[in-house]
């Protein structure tokens, strides 16, 4: 099987060297304190498990992901590296937590007790990491509310609290009313810590946005996401020296098309050649994570030169305009990455942050992992 049939005709490129180089990056940054390396939604599109084998490699002392589903996939793919679960789980998937040896959060005293009776029946002692609601609203409970039921909470025989954690509101905002916000959320978990002594356990607030953007203090962990992977989280989209992105799309044309002056592109007739031209039709849609807003706004590149997108983008297929150009339909398209656009114009363009972007890519694209220069391993969706 040649090139091209094993990548086929739309492809994301993720280059491991460079995710750990980012992260030796941050590590630098944040030092005394570690990593743990968020994962969720399959490493937010660039694909956990492979991911999770180079934090392995560098010897992170935990991950991070949001479901169960998403732990055991790293486990059945033999990572040993702890695993910690962000945000409560429902009772029913505590056996199966404890079973795969994944660390679950607790966020209150019901959590906490049907946890150590999970525990309990399995003969285990579990451990968990307990969070605390600052100020961000959307789960646990109030320093105050957690300050009776904390001692009963540590009493419990079959559970272990191993850290303690919160998540800043505004961390990625520098105005002065949100740098305070921010200052009162990290002082509330610290006042919480000292209060019951629980200086010993691992204490986590930082996402990227507070790694980059306050130094009101990130606790012995930090939680590096969206900056790992080389995207800023900032609206500006400032990326720090040191850091770069690991992610490209790339595609080939299907059909490549001589068109004359008059004729129209895609639903709607919304793009009329005002002279003759060539199009080139791309296999990439909305259904793959372009956004369709985003057409009118993007230029693919062919050997550092931009096209633009014309007509509408529909869910399978986007349509370029080469102009007096021709292609082959062997020719390599970038639509995100290195050689071609970058997130922040896709985000400017559709007025959608990296992390929905990245998320949303679909499951239709052949993920290329490469490592020292080379293509280490080839993932083609369904196969």
């Amino acid at each position: 099987m040649n090139r091209i049939q094993r990548l086929g005709p739309r492809w994301m490129e993720i280059d491991l060297d460079a995710y750990a180089e980012n992260l030796k990056t941050i590590a630098e940054w944040v030092a005394p304190a570690q990593l743990m390396p968020v994962l969720k939604a399959d490493a937010y599109g660039h694909g956990a498990l492979h991911l999770a084998r180079i934090c392995e490699g560098l010897g992170v002392p935990m991950v991070a992901v949001a479901t169960v589903e998403e732990a055991m996939q790293l486990r059945r793919g033999f990572v040993e590296t702890p695993i910690l679960i962000f945000g409560a789980l429902p009772e029913s998937s505590l056996v199966e937590c404890l079973n795969y040896h994944i660390t679950p959060t607790i966020c209150d005293l019901k959590g906490a007790q049907q946890l150590h009776s999970a525990a309990r029946s399995l003969g285990l002692r579990a451990e968990a990491h307990l969070y605390l609601d600052t100020g961000m609203g959307r789960m646990g409970r109030r320093p105050e509310d957690l300050d009776r039921d904390i001692a009963t909470i540590l009493e419990l025989e079959h559970l272990k609290l191993v850290g303690i954690y919160t998540h800043y509101a505004v961390s990625e905002e520098e105005d002065p009313q949100s740098l305070s916000y921010t200052s009162s959320q990290h002082q509330s978990l610290m006042d919480f810590v000292q209060r019951h002594h629980l200086e010993a356990l691992t204490q986590h607030l930082s996402n990227s946005g507070a790694i980059l953007s306050n130094d009101h203090g990130h606790g012995n962990l930090v939680r590096p996401g969206l900056m790992s992977y080389g995207i800023s989280p900032r609206s500006d989209g400032v990326l720090p020296e040191g850091l770069s992105p690991i992610l490209r799309l790339c595609s080939r044309p299907l059909i490549v098309k001589n068109m004359k002056a008059g004729e129209s592109v895609g639903y709607g007739r919304s793009f009329k050649l005002t002279e003759d031209g060539s199009i080139a039709t791309l296999p990439v849609g909305y259904a793959d994570g372009l956004p369709r807003n985003l057409g009118p706004h993007l230029k693919v590149h062919r050997g550092g030169k931009p096209y633009p997108v014309v007509g509408k983008v529909c869910m399978d297929m986007t349509m370029i305009h080469l102009g007096d150009d021709g292609a082959n339909e062997d020719d390599e398209f970038v639509l995100l990455g290195e050689a071609g656009p970058d997130m922040q114009s896709w985000s400017q363009g559709s007025g959608r942050i990296p992390y929905e972007i990245l998320t949303g890519l679909g499951a239709r694209w052949t993920r290329v992992y490469r490592k020292g220069g080379s293509v280490v391993d080839v993932v083609r969706s369904g196969l």
